[in-house]
């Protein structure tokens, strides 16, 4: 498609920390470079900002260069922030953080909580630590052999990748019978590790602030995520823990265009609103905010060649996040992304199975052959629901405790670090679709034929997430990602299918 560059006095210039060398752009700030060739570099070798785009592009034409691929090059260069006039604000913030003359600020959830039930999962299957310097000495204080006569030292082991807790088997020796911390009921809470203090909580830096989230990992999740102390009341604890979390600030791939990281910020947020309204259920919402990324994808890729851009058009689209964006798949539609989904399930417990064959840590092997597991199962209850001809799809009735529980996942997860894989913006929203589907199949299958509960969803839910956010099957979805639209149509479908 050929765009026409909107009349405009707009003179592109590349930003002061970005600098158009042979084969590629520099970004001397976030420390990387992207690949130019054809049109893309003879434009970036021309954005000093003495011509109006016009006219540059209108002398670039005259020497044979294909006007709708220089539109492209600068848009391509807008949509990165690449140039002034585009994501302004956001860029120069950007430079302040990375310059620590900005303080930025602790952002959480609104609503979000923790309530410890003393499951035990946390100190089970894991690599404890590593552990750092205040931890060590922290141990070294403790009488730890009056507490723990059953245990010789030494109480930490030593690897190639730091110092961690000893493990029994593939539990922390500190594990008491009674499924809680040795050390916390010997010695009180904080003489635990900072890690263990943290669990599950995750915290990464973004240009709008250092987001702290739960990783969804805890073994109870249903139940955890939705009682306990609030985030907001327990923030001054937490924020002791995290030290210096590193700038996380990616380029996110949207249908093949790469965007600036603060631009995606703007779509999660919108989308994260999105599910507090409780306009539907949560996979029905979730399939809502795929069709608002498919929305802005769109706008984007056609934004106007001027500043401001793509910002501007991204806003319009963001503040319509709203009820225009349910509505149900068609059938047909629906059904073809059932078989698409149940393909994708047999190749990721395909994959898995290849990985755990490769060698894995015992611990990580166990929770893996339980996902291969419940992938199976859940592949050939979608199967046989396609091979009954005329059979009916089961209603989308969600007990009000697990949809919930089921919202609080999808907001985690758009929040999170992990809402892309390996950049990719659909394959990231196909991730949190699988774990919806595989924590009500989880659900179903511990709940029998009785009616689902938010605890049934905690065993799949921490089963998914510690499987599908390893990266050991991130080519596998970046792989599917060209039908991701179709495939959230069929997870909506199987999410039912599972439940019923």
């Amino acid at each position: 498609m050929t765009f026409t560059p909107m009349a405009s006095t707009y003179r592109p210039r590349l930003r002061a920390h970005v600098t158009a060398e042979e084969g590629k752009l520099v970004d001397g700030l976030l420390d990387r470079s992207y690949p130019l060739v054809g049109e893309p570099a003879v434009v970036a070798a021309r954005l000093d900002g003495t011509q109006e785009w016009t006219a540059l592009r209108a002398s670039l034409v005259d020497d044979g260069l294909d006007a709708g691929q220089l539109d492209a090059a600068l848009r391509r260069f807008l949509m990165l922030h690449l140039v002034e006039g585009a994501g302004d604000e956001a860029s120069a913030r950007l430079e302040r953080v990375i310059g620590r003359t900005e303080l930025v600020p602790t952002v959480i959830l609104e609503g979000a909580r923790f309530g410890c039930q003393g499951s035990g999962g946390c100190c089970t299957g894991y690599a404890f630590g590593p552990l750092t310097d205040a931890d060590v000495a922290r141990l070294d204080e403790l009488d730890l052999a009056t507490a723990f006569p059953r245990l010789a030292p030494p109480y930490v082991e030593v690897n190639d990748a730091g110092r961690f807790l000893r493990k029994d088997g593939n539990q922390c020796i500190f594990l008491a019978g009674d499924h809680r911390c040795g050390l916390h009921a010997a010695f009180g809470a904080e003489a635990k590790p900072g890690f263990c203090r943290l669990y599950p909580l995750d915290s990464f830096g973004t240009v709008e602030g250092i987001r702290v989230v739960d990783r969804g990992t805890c073994a109870t999740f249903g139940v955890s995520a939705r009682v306990g102390l609030p985030l907001a009341e327990d923030i001054g604890r937490v924020r002791s823990l995290l030290g210096a979390p590193r700038l996380h600030h990616p380029v996110v791939l949207v249908d093949g265009d790469a965007w600036d990281f603060s631009l995606y910020l703007r779509f999660t947020t919108a989308a994260t609103a999105l599910v507090r309204l409780g306009l539907g259920t949560a996979p029905e919402t979730l399939n809502a905010i795929g069709r608002l990324l498919d929305a802005l994808a769109l706008v984007v890729s056609r934004c106007p060649l001027e500043p401001g851009q793509p910002d501007e058009v991204a806003a319009r689209v963001l503040s319509s996040a709203d009820a225009r964006w349910y509505r149900p798949a068609r059938p047909a539609v629906a059904a073809r992304g059932l078989e698409s989904l149940r393909v994708l399930l047999a190749k990721l417990g395909e994959s898995l199975t290849t990985t755990i064959k490769i060698g894995v840590a015992p611990a990580m092997a166990s929770r893996l052959e339980e996902l291969v597991e419940l992938l199976g199962r859940t592949a050939a209850r979608l199967a046989a629901h396609g091979a009954v001809a005329g059979g009916e799809t089961p209603a989308a009735a969600l007990p009000a405790e697990v949809d919930d529980a089921l919202r609080i996942s999808l907001r985690q997860q758009l929040f999170g670090r992990h809402v892309l894989v390996s950049g990719h913006a659909g394959a990231g929203l196909l991730r949190i679709g699988l774990i919806q589907l595989l924590a009500l199949a989880g659900a179903r299958e511990r709940a029998g034929t009785g009616p689902l509960t938010a605890a049934d969803l905690s065993h799949g839910h921490m089963l998914s997430i510690r499987g599908l956010q390893t990266g050991m099957v991130d080519g596998i979805l970046v792989d599917h990602e060209p039908s991701w639209r179709g495939l959230l149509d069929g997870l909506e479908l199987a999410t039912r299918i599972v439940a019923a």
